[in-house]
């Protein structure tokens, strides 16, 4: 339930004790309990979240890339920016290059 509540609303500003509130768990027992289930904390998975509709986004549309941030739940583009690249591995600019098709 929590997975699939944080995959429908990871696009908004959620926090444990929103996902906590929705679960009508306290924000700590619900970290506990997901971690123990999925192997990471339930920001980290909203994390993941965006970061896996960022990749669609930017292989499959010419959004820009301020653009695709936003639309995915972040205030700032350098904040995607980092996050992006600490889970991808590469900056999201450097990502839609590397799926475009060379001549």
């Amino acid at each position: 339930r929590i997975r699939q509540y944080i995959g429908t609303h990871f696009t908004e500003q959620l926090t444990l004790e929103d996902i906590g509130e929705a679960m009508s768990m306290s924000p700590y027992h619900l970290a506990h309990i997901f971690k123990e289930i999925t192997g990471m904390s339930p920001i980290h998975y909203m994390i993941r979240c965006r970061v896996g509709e960022a990749q669609n986004l930017l292989i499959s549309t010419d959004l820009p890339i301020s653009r695709i941030a936003e639309m995915v739940g972040y205030d700032t583009q350098n904040y995607f920016d980092l996050q992006f690249s600490k889970f991808v591995g590469m900056p999201p600019r450097k990502y839609r290059l590397s799926f475009q098709v060379k001549p």
